[in-house]
């Protein structure tokens, strides 16, 4: 997992695919368990952050570049017992760009795609262990190594790709998502508070 801050690729600058199709994978973005770093998502932690990231800028990179175009976009994300799972699609890109070769790779089944969040955390030491409260969630990453090594895909599948989906596509627009991003803050908060009530017990 990654917290940076700053200039993020944007799912607006996402290639049309070259042949109107694309890869929909879906797996563990993340999971509850504690990753190399000896860190752990709270059970809580994305529930605020989930309808921002997909209404604003819903965007897969590779490995956490900056530098690189997005490689597709999350088309769905929630939150479930074992983690924060989800589904992403890949348009089919050009040959020539490093796009293509991630694409090529996976659709190959040269490797099982694997997942990494980036995003800004707050950390709480609960029993002597680090858990992660998600404040902004600002991009998703294959990653052939992730931190969690439990953050796997469960499934990948050939998709048709008729155009890019725009992040106001995501999941409403308006009120709609004002009023979802309340709700979210609302449950986290609760989260929050029965996470510090743990701490000072």
């Amino acid at each position: 997992m990654r917290a940076e801050p700053g200039e993020l690729p944007n799912v607006t600058e996402l290639h049309a695919s070259a042949d109107g199709t694309g890869l929909e994978i879906s797996g563990y973005f993340s999971t509850w368990d504690a990753d190399s770093e000896n860190e752990a998502f709270h059970p809580q932690a994305f529930t605020s952050a989930i309808p921002r990231f997909l209404a604003n800028n819903p965007v897969v990179v590779w490995a956490h570049s900056r530098r690189e175009p997005p490689l597709g976009y999350v088309k769905s994300l929630e939150v479930k017992p074992r983690g924060l799972y989800g589904t992403m699609v890949l348009p089919k890109p050009t040959a020539g760009t490093k796009a293509f070769e991630v694409y090529c790779s996976i659709a190959d089944g040269r490797w099982r795609p694997a997942f990494s969040v980036g995003g800004v955390w707050e950390r709480f030491n609960v029993g002597g262990k680090v858990k992660l409260l998600c404040k902004r969630l600002l991009e998703v990453s294959l990653a052939a190594n992730p931190v969690n090594e439990l953050a796997l895909s469960t499934g990948v599948a050939t998709c048709s790709v008729k155009a890019i989906a725009m992040p106001e596509e995501y999941p409403g627009s308006g009120d709609q998502i004002q009023r979802r991003i309340m709700a979210h803050e609302l449950d986290v908060l609760d989260a929050q508070i029965a996470l510090a009530a743990v701490i000072l017990q």
